[in-house]
């Protein structure tokens, strides 16, 4: 027998005598209520998981019908034009941009506005499109301009976006580190 189980077997009644305070069960369902809070911890966890393929699953959608809207620009008969040509080299780099920005975007919460804002965007742009391939020669210019135009709102609006969630992402982490330093 160790000193420990000696000590016990010596002592048994002044184990048996003891009896717990009364806040004691306060403090072990608070212990228990804090434990019950982990599975919401989770939930928002996984939450923000199907927000965040759901955005990229959106991006990566809008990005196969861009090129295939590309790759249908190519076979037109207006791809003979050289200002048609010049349209969709400008364009191909726009597509690649804005896909590049929405796939960084996928993974931040986005305020469901901005995403009304861009499918409104792109809606303008496909009347924009039919114009172009229904309208006269006279007016091709301007619709492409107007085209290019709606690209360009579309990588501003992007930008700001991206901006500011990345400038809210650093503020979060900040006071995180701040938070760790202090209570160290």
């Amino acid at each position: 027998m160790d000193k420990l189980e000696k000590y016990i077997s010596e002592n048994k009644e002044s184990f048996d005598s003891a009896v717990p305070s009364d806040g004691l069960w306060d403090k072990i369902n608070k212990q228990i209520d804090t434990k019950e809070e982990e599975p919401q911890r989770q939930s928002k966890l996984l939450w923000m998981i199907t927000k965040m393929a759901a955005a990229f699953a959106v991006v990566l959608a809008s990005g196969v019908v861009i090129g295939y809207y590309i790759n249908d620009n190519q076979s037109m008969s207006a791809s003979n034009d050289p200002v048609f040509q010049d349209y969709i080299d400008i364009e191909k780099k726009y597509v690649k941009d804005i896909n590049h920005k929405m796939n960084a975007l996928s993974v931040h919460d986005v305020d469901p506005q901005v995403n009304r804002d861009l499918m409104q965007l792109d809606e303008v742009y496909e009347e924009l499109k039919k114009e172009l391939y229904q309208g006269q020669a006279i007016n091709n210019d301007k619709i492409i301009e107007a085209l290019l135009t709606t690209y360009q709102e579309k990588v501003e609006i992007l930008e700001k976006v991206l901006s500011r969630v990345e400038r809210s992402s650093e503020d979060i982490q900040l006071k995180t580190l701040r938070n760790d330093s202090i209570s160290i």
